[in-house]
């Protein structure tokens, strides 16, 4: 594997996967649910404080998922949107 290859490749991938329409839209359905989630959760807080934020990962959807919390419904109803792919047009 060459080191021209391997930048083909991650262009390749950029081109093909990252900017893929779905795709696409999901990240922007998990942004629109972190920052609805973000006023309840203070997840922003995170980034202050390393011993946090090195925590911080994809179990953060589960937890707003799990969550009995009213203030979090409009996340809960965006990450249920994203799991039964009724995505952002």
């Amino acid at each position: 594997l060459t080191i021209h290859k391997m930048f083909a490749t991650r262009a390749d991938l950029y081109r093909t996967v990252y900017t893929h329409a779905k795709v696409k839209a999901i990240e922007l359905m998990v942004v629109d649910a972190l920052v609805s989630a973000n006023n309840y959760l203070q997840i922003a807080s995170y980034i202050q404080d390393p011993s946090q934020f090195w925590k911080l990962d994809d179990t953060i959807l589960k937890t707003i998922e799990t969550a009995p919390d009213q203030e979090l419904k409009e996340s809960r109803d965006l990450i249920l949107r994203i799991r039964r792919r009724d995505l952002y047009q």
